[in-house]
């Protein structure tokens, strides 16, 4: 869409609507939206943190099987650090 006055509308529109949505997100979940964001903060960081540079350094860099071996030891290591930390956030939900 090419610049003018309705274009500028409609982006501040979808920002403002997205802004209200995750309001309501946490209005809703006020009193847990701690564990959500420990949970996603789990899952997401350490994909984000751990298993793209890793998955990265693998497919663009590592040339040796050390540097191969250690990219997969670090992508498996963040994927049980994630299921792990995810599910005993999930099991200990209600008891907080």
């Amino acid at each position: 869409m090419e610049y003018s006055v309705l274009r500028t509308w409609l982006k501040n529109l979808s920002r403002t609507v997205i802004v209200t949505i995750g309001v309501l997100v946490a209005l809703f979940f006020y009193y847990s939206l701690h564990k959500i964001l420990s949970f996603s903060g789990v899952v997401i960081g350490s994909f984000v943190v751990l298993i793209t540079p890793a998955l990265v350094h693998f497919k663009i860099v590592a040339d040796s099987s050390c540097d191969r071996t250690i990219n997969v030891l670090i992508v498996i290591y963040a994927a049980v650090f994630a299921v792990t930390l995810g599910t005993l956030i999930i099991i200990r939900w209600e008891t907080d």
